[in-house]
């Protein structure tokens, strides 16, 4: 057991650490290939459109192996961007920036394609609830929580965002059986139960790419 949870920062730092030391160990054999002490520019390119999640994570390992290294984002934390453009532009040592490539790609690949999967789940049900407080995508893991805060969004996965929706169809039905036990249920009840059960169903459908069920 342990005595405290890590801050988001903590986790961070963790992060970056396992990462760099799983990839590159006591010393990157490729980096060395490359003459000490030569800076170089390079820039980050997304060839789809995706929403960003991770900047600190990719500036994080940039960091750790070149302290001096600089970084400019061309889009902000959780905004959309578009195919073909570029992310960032990176002016750094040429052997540092090699070695911490690999880990800050794959930060920023994984939390934007979650990030991504997210919003697109977050747009596919607005409008869904009949309440005013709305419908919301929820996600209890702590961590993908965490990160998709930093956005105004709450993570989950595409598989876990449809059993979401099907469990909230469950939930409306079970709802309406109950209503009708206790003599509650009404036309206005019956009407708005309908409507987003056909919502939810529209949700699912989206999400699996398949016909909607009768």
């Amino acid at each position: 057991m342990f005595d405290h949870n890590e801050t988001l920062e903590q986790a961070r730092e963790r992060n970056i650490r396992d990462a760099l030391f799983e990839d590159i160990g006591t010393t990157d054999l490729t980096g060395r290939l490359i003459p000490a002490g030569r800076r170089v520019q390079a820039r980050v390119l997304v060839r789809e459109a995706a929403v960003l999640c991770g900047r600190a994570w990719f500036d994080g390992c940039a960091h750790a192996l070149d302290a001096d290294a600089r970084i400019e984002w061309l889009y902000t934390e959780g905004a959309d961007m578009q195919a073909d453009t570029p992310v960032c532009t990176i002016e750094a040592d040429a052997r540092a920036l090699l070695s911490a490539e690999r880990p800050a790609l794959n930060f920023l690949q994984l939390l934007s394609a979650v990030a991504t999967a997210t919003r697109l789940h977050v747009r596919a049900v607005e409008g869904a609830a009949t309440s005013p407080r709305g419908c919301a995508v929820l996600d209890t893991r702590k961590g993908k929580v965490q990160v998709a805060d930093r956005m105004g969004l709450v993570g989950a996965w595409q598989e876990r965002a449809l059993a979401v929706g099907l469990n909230l169809a469950e939930l409306i039905e079970t709802s309406r059986t109950r209503a009708e036990l206790q003599g509650l249920a009404n036309p206005r009840g019956e009407t708005l139960w309908r409507r987003g059960l056909a919502k939810l169903r529209d949700f699912a459908q989206r999400i699996k790419g398949d016909p909607a069920d009768p």
